[in-house]
């Protein structure tokens, strides 16, 4: 390096997990009609990048914050995007499992596939095209350039991200509570959220945690599992809704017990708290 010339600033601790999300991102515009796969790892790349970028917000100066947050919630409405294929996928293998063949009848399962395959291919399509137009397609580089910081503030990172792992474990805890006193689809969905962006920033800080964080993560995924199942359940049984039945009954009422019974389990995991410790 030439003498008097700075050295180049170092990159911003999240260009890595960008350089993922362009990864899918390019493969899911790349091709007509994507596998699911793909569109389902841009799905869960986008929700952990927002959760982890979050962090940022205290590192930027005031006159990018605004801007920042408008690409936040951009990212947002894309995994919600992504998110919708995986709830068709969802409810294609809840369909083709043995209770299912057992309690619909065989040609509302047919019309049920038909109707998926329809719902699939206009939904990616319109995702292409929702992903590939401006501004949506250069969200992520913006974002890239947005959180990029000098060498000076890079260790300030690791102080950023434990205070934003401080708030979303006071989130947790609020969450917790609400759930617990009147368990509600919303309520559990959003403790589910809670869990997985927690979950998320964790891994970003890295280190060995001690036995009883590792125990208390363990348990808090076995939530956020039963969480996620029951949440799948919803989503099926209201889709279920819309199919005509040969004998005129809601499909839906079938799946009510088991949801129930799932609700039930979910109570007794609140009910121990696997909070803090």
């Amino acid at each position: 390096m030439s003498p008097g010339r700075r050295p180049p600033a170092r990159p911003s601790p999240l260009e890595r997990d960008l350089a993922r999300v362009e990864g899918s991102y390019a493969e899911v515009l790349s091709s007509a009609s994507p596998p699911a796969e793909p569109v389902h790892q841009l799905h869960r790349e986008l929700r952990a990048l927002r959760a982890r970028a979050r962090a940022f917000r205290s590192l930027l100066p005031p006159a990018r914050r605004k801007a920042f947050a408008a690409e936040l919630r951009r990212l947002g409405r894309m995994a919600r995007r992504t998110g919708e294929l995986r709830d068709r996928t969802v409810i294609r293998e809840l369909l083709d499992r043995p209770e299912a063949r057992r309690r619909i009848p065989r040609v509302t399962r047919e019309l049920a596939h038909h109707l998926l395959d329809q719902e699939d291919a206009v939904g990616l399509a319109f995702l292409r095209t929702y992903l590939g137009s401006e501004p949506r397609r250069g969200s992520v580089r913006r974002l890239v350039d947005l959180t990029r910081v000098s060498t000076g503030k890079v260790p300030r990172w690791k102080e950023a991200l434990a205070e934003e792992l401080g708030r979303k474990e006071r989130e947790l805890d609020r969450r917790f509570r609400r759930a617990g006193r009147r368990p509600s689809v919303r309520r559990l969905h959003r403790l589910r959220r809670a869990l997985r962006n927690l979950s998320v920033l964790e891994a970003s800080a890295g280190g060995t945690p001690d036995p009883s964080r590792r125990g208390l993560s363990r348990r808090r995924e076995r939530l956020q599992r039963r969480l996620g199942r029951l949440h799948d359940l919803e989503i099926f049984r209201e889709w279920v809704a819309r199919l005509p039945s040969p004998g005129g009954e809601d499909l839906s009422l079938l799946w009510r017990k088991e949801e129930r019974r799932r609700l039930a389990q979910i109570r007794l995991a609140l009910a121990s708290a696997p909070r803090r410790r």
